[in-house]
């Protein structure tokens, strides 16, 4: 969908954020550090998601903030106005409902899919299992063999620090969890 900008242009919104076709562009605001990208629906009638029922009447509405990531130095944030619907079929579970974005905006996301993707390709791109090292935990099999190298005693901390890759805090929590349970997060087959 194309909007028109201040200057009367067509708005090319939409080739850089594809995921914004199915939204009206309401109003783009600029700032040093943020974009602000107004959007409503589309959709004029969307269906219930429990019976499928088209929506005809209207409940009201609210603004939902999702973060779509980074255009140059500036984050980019898309507001969206949300219109909920009330079910016209008495037997339906759901009195009201809104229409789902799942391109843009599954339900109850702060991020849109393509910035909920970003740690994982950071994670990978340092050479890491996927998110894993950059937020410091281990699997099972992972803990049971930092408590079996604690345990010989040839290890120190840092040493255990250094071969998995992860900081003070995971190594205490891992050991303090085998004192208090006997056991990792989970029992590594053999």
């Amino acid at each position: 969908m194309r909007h028109t900008c201040a200057c009367g242009d067509a708005c090319c919104l939409p080739l850089l954020f594809p995921s914004l076709t199915n939204l009206e562009i309401v109003h783009v605001a600029v700032t040093e550090k943020c974009v602000l990208i107004s959007a409503r629906d589309a959709v004029s009638q969307p269906c219930c998601r429990s019976c499928g029922t088209e929506g005809t009447r209207r409940h009201g509405s609210y603004l939902r903030r999702v973060h779509h990531g980074a255009a140059e130095d500036r984050s980019v944030v898309i507001e969206i106005e949300v219109t909920r619907y009330q079910c016209d079929n008495p037997g339906c579970q759901l009195a009201t409902f809104t229409h789902d974005i799942p391109a843009l905006a599954p339900r109850r996301a702060r991020r849109t899919p393509a910035m909920r993707t970003t740690p994982e390709l950071l994670a990978r791109a340092a050479g890491g299992r996927t998110a894993a090292r950059l937020r410091g935990k281990l699997t099972a099999r992972q803990q049971a063999e930092l408590v079996r190298m604690h345990a010989t005693g040839d290890c120190t901390i840092a040493d255990l620090m250094e071969v998995f890759s992860v900081g003070r805090v995971t190594v205490y929590r891992v050991l303090d969890r085998t004192k208090t349970t006997g056991t990792t997060d989970a029992e590594v087959p053999r």
